[in-house]
Parts: structure tokens; C-alpha cells; sequence
């Protein structure tokens, strides 16, 4: 661009005004996780509403989770870092977010939890999420292909929690 095509724009005056910015299905999504983390009652006003943040949404009913829709909020009662339900069928759908986000909640959990996805997702690795390694007190094994299907077993032994990859 030479100075010719610039033009000088000078200010009016002062700015004041609200802007709305659209939503972000990976943010609504980590806020959707990181409620369900807190202890007690968390409002998200206008969230995103997109199909990532739906199966989120169901996948956090299915694991116990209060998720109400309200006008313009959704309404999650975090527990505290614990897994309401001993055992959950959770379906990430062709969302990656909320299967991750989804799989990894569930290792908290003291029960029985399927994670599988869409035929897309089946074919997407997630070795990454899956891998032999310690972290904390949670040990990941992988058997297989390091895809969906996953379940996480129902351990005795609370100190840590397995998920192991099926072959298909």
C-alpha cells in the first residue's frame, strides 16, 4: 500500500458501548468441564450451543452431573472433583473436545465407564490421551489399536483407575 491509498481517520470522541462476542465450542466446552470440577452451583451465561458442547453436555448427565439448559445459561452442579456415577455409557459423538475432555474426567470416577465416539472418531488415534504412563495416581494402558472404543474398568483399588483401548 504507498501513502496515497491512506486515508487519515481522526475520533469523534470517546467510545462507550458493550460488544457481544460469539461463543467458542472449545471454550464452552473447558468451562462445561471445569464446572463440573468446582464444588457446588456454576452458571455459564451464553454459551455456545453447538453439537460439541451438546454431547458434552450429555456426556456429563450421563456421568451424574444436575446440567440444566436456562435461557441464555446452562446451570451445572459441580461435585467437587468426584464422579456421581459408578458407571456411564459416554458417546463424544464426532466431537474430539468433549471425547477427551470426556474420557479424562472419567478416570476421577469409581466405577465403570464406556467412551466411544462416531465412526470418524473410531478412526482418529488417541494414543496421546491413552499412552502407558503415569500421571498422579492415575495409570493409562492401552491394548490395541489407541482408539475408541475405551472403557475404564471398575477397579477395587481406589488409588488408581485404568482405561484400556479395544481392538476393533
Amino acid at each position: 500500500m504507498n501513502t496515497e491509498d491512506k486515508i487519515q481517520i481522526k475520533p469523534a470522541g470517546p467510545i462507550d458501548g458493550e460488544v457481544t462476542v460469539p461463543g467458542s465450542r472449545s471454550m464452552t466446552n473447558r468451562m462445561l468441564l471445569l464446572a463440573a470440577l468446582a464444588d457446588g452451583e456454576v452458571r455459564l451465561l451464553d454459551p455456545l450451543e453447538s453439537e460439541d458442547t451438546l454431547r458434552m453436555k450429555e456426556g456429563l448427565r450421563s456421568l451424574g452431573f444436575r446440567v440444566e439448559d436456562v435461557e441464555g445459561a446452562i446451570i451445572i452442579e459441580g461435585r467437587g472433583g468426584e464422579i456421581p456415577a459408578s458407571e456411564a455409557e459416554l458417546n463424544g459423538g464426532d466431537s474430539g473436545t468433549a471425547t477427551r475432555f470426556l474420557t479424562a474426567l472419567s478416570t476421577l470416577g469409581k466405577g465403570q465407564y464406556r467412551i466411544d465416539g462416531s465412526e470418524r472418531m473410531r478412526q482418529r488415534p488417541i494414543g496421546d490421551l491413552l499412552g502407558n504412563r503415569k500421571q498422579g495416581t492415575v495409570t493409562y494402558l492401552a491394548v490395541g489399536t489407541y482408539s475408541l472404543p475405551v472403557e475404564a474398568p471398575d477397579y477395587t483399588d481406589e488409588s488408581y483407575a485404568s482405561i484400556i483401548a479395544q481392538s476393533n
